[in-house]
């Protein structure tokens, strides 16, 4: 369509100029009564008509639009309509509010907003806001959490789920990570986003469309855009999928111990959580682990990567215990000592 909207402005450049009559400054988009034109620009990306668009795999792509065009910007008038309003379609659910950075979802007669899109994953906290009368909650990891937050900021998982007497439904989900982490083996971009670029400690890596490998570990620099708004979009991390490695000194291969047990290979960032008899309890001094019972320990380390350990420390004589016994004995002896007065007083009467 575009070479043929070119081949009629020429055509007729060159019949009137035969007439005496030089014909300038038209283009293809300048003549709005055609029911089809070539209108790169239909998504408000920046890209001045007439360029190019590129896909992600390098083939050229070409967006076509029947209907009314905006005199003023040459863009479709919807279009047009779209980015005056400062409201930009993204995809079929989606919208973005320029004025306010947030992503919309409708919901009735009411709107969720996210500084984050659906599928979203970051390292920064998330903002969120509410417009109307409707039912939403926001879930963590699978729970639900008090209220709606006006923002949240602990890495973990989060759904947005909107419901009503007959039904219920999922508006949007998105993840908050550290950057040192272990808990993404890969990203799958965000429905009306392209992948711009992708370096793995600073080379670029293997990639496949709309989606990045991030099994291998390393730093990470990806950048991706939004195709209504043309913004782009980063995700700085260092993937980290190793667990720690811990060793448990005083316990044997049957998982048993026999006197107090020290964790040992504790890194600085890394954090311990123990159960002792399934109540949760504490480290001593020096990483030990000291009361007889069945233990159950978990070891984080800065990425988020758990190793868990069980085993069961056997009663033994520890300073504690010699204290109690000593202290049981000095009962019992204080109660056959005051007996035996007793007895002796009795009889002396």
């Amino acid at each position: 369509m575009k070479k043929s909207a070119k081949a009629l402005t020429t055509l007729l450049s060159a019949t009137l100029l035969l007439g005496g009559i030089m014909l300038t400054g038209v283009s293809p988009l300048d003549v709005t009564t055609m029911s089809e034109v070539h209108a790169e620009d239909v998504n408000g990306d920046g890209i001045d008509d007439g360029e190019v668009i590129e896909d992600a795999d390098g083939e050229d792509e070409y967006l076509y639009y029947e209907g009314e065009i905006d005199i003023y910007t040459g863009l479709p008038k919807e279009v047009a309509e779209q980015n005056a309003s400062g409201i930009v379609k993204v995809n079929e659910d989606t919208s973005y509010d320029v004025d306010n950075s947030y992503f919309v979802y409708s919901v009735g007669t009411g709107t969720l907003g996210c500084s984050v899109a659906d599928g979203m994953v970051t390292t920064s906290p998330v903002k969120l806001a509410k417009t109307g009368e409707f039912n939403v909650s926001i879930y963590k990891d699978g729970s639900k959490l008090t209220g709606f937050p006006n923002s949240v900021s602990d890495p973990g998982t989060y759904t947005a789920i909107s419901w009503d007497d007959n039904s219920e439904k999922q508006l949007m989900s998105f993840k908050i990570v550290n950057k040192v982490t272990g808990n993404l083996s890969q990203y799958v971009l965000p429905s009306g986003f392209f992948l711009k670029s992708v370096t793995l400690d600073g080379v670029e890596p293997d990639r496949e469309y709309g989606m990045v490998d991030m099994t291998e570990e390393g730093y990470y620099d990806i950048k991706y855009v939004c195709n209504a708004t043309n913004i782009e979009y980063s995700l700085t991390v260092t993937v980290d999928h190793i667990p720690p490695q811990i060793t448990l000194e005083g316990v044997d291969k049957d998982n048993k111990a026999n006197g107090p047990v020290t964790i040992k290979g504790l890194q600085s960032k890394d954090s311990v959580v123990v159960f002792l008899d399934d109540y949760k309890t504490n480290l001593k001094t020096g990483n030990k682990l000291t009361e007889s019972g069945d233990y159950r320990l978990y070891v984080y380390d800065e990425a988020g990567n758990v190793i868990e350990k069980d085993f069961q420390i056997m009663l033994y004589l520890n300073v504690k215990s010699v204290f109690l016994f000593i202290a049981f004995v000095l009962i019992i002896a204080g109660v056959f000592v005051a007996l035996y007065i007793t007895r002796k007083n009795l009889r002396v009467r």
